[in-house]
């Protein structure tokens, strides 16, 4: 069993390093999708200093930012299934009990309307990040947050589904499933799951955490989360 937990933990690490691969791609993409509106928007803030409520309100502005988020919406959104099938591969290659058996899900559609809220906030969210820090500040600050964003969705679909695989690949053995922190300085709630062992059906107790109707399966638990699912066994029961 101790080389079945390391081996959890080795693929847990994996598809931590795959995620963060996949939020990479994604940022790039979307940063290159927008990069055209970005200079559009500075020279026209520059050409009319002081004028940036104004300036988000022009037709042309307006139109500039709603295709830079169509494109970089349409170029994301299946990059982040694929996210999502990494992650499943991977959760599901554990003591050679291959079950790949990837499918959209609620997690999947959920990301990808968030992915569509991001892309219809872009045009008018961009403009009120730059009124209220300024044209100077508020440039990179804005633009930065969306891509921030977008990069959270590819990070938890890889996680997510990955949890997801290991539960499906591990049900029904002589296992539990267990909450491991690896941060050095976890969030109070991820302190709360740390050492939690579950049946792999079997919810986590999430504590006072606002989210997921009090039903959380294994990690991801929130954006930039570090934890893992580790195999450990069933106490043997008393004769």
């Amino acid at each position: 069993m101790a080389d079945l937990t390391a081996e959890s933990i080795r693929l847990g690490r994996s598809a931590s390093a795959a995620a963060d691969r996949h939020r990479n791609s994604v940022q790039k993409a979307w940063e290159d999708e927008v990069k055209s509106a970005k200079a559009y928007v500075k020279v026209v803030l520059a050409n009319n200093p002081g004028a940036a409520g104004r300036v988000f309100d022009r037709p042309d502005v307006q139109f500039i930012l709603q295709q830079a988020a169509l494109q970089g919406f349409q170029r994301v959104n299946p990059m982040v299934d694929k996210a999502a099938l990494a992650g499943s591969l991977l959760g599901s290659k554990v003591d050679g009990r291959r079950n790949s058996s990837f499918k959209a899900n609620g997690i999947l559609t959920s990301l990808h309307g968030d992915l569509e809220r991001i892309a219809a906030e872009f045009p008018s969210g961009i403009g009120d990040i730059i009124i209220q820090h300024g044209d100077d500040d508020g440039m990179d600050a804005a633009f930065r947050r969306f891509s921030l964003r977008v990069q959270m969705v590819a990070e938890a679909a890889a996680k997510m589904h990955f949890s997801l695989a290991m539960i499906d690949t591990m049900r029904g053995t002589d296992t539990l499933k267990m909450w491991q922190t690896t941060s050095d300085k976890p969030c109070k709630f991820c302190t709360h799951l740390e050492g939690q062992k579950r049946e792999w059906d079997e919810p986590f107790d999430v504590g006072n955490f606002p989210v997921y109707g009090k039903k959380l399966f294994g990690p991801q638990l929130h954006p930039n989360c570090r934890c893992l699912l580790v195999i450990v066994p069933k106490p043997k029961k008393k004769v």
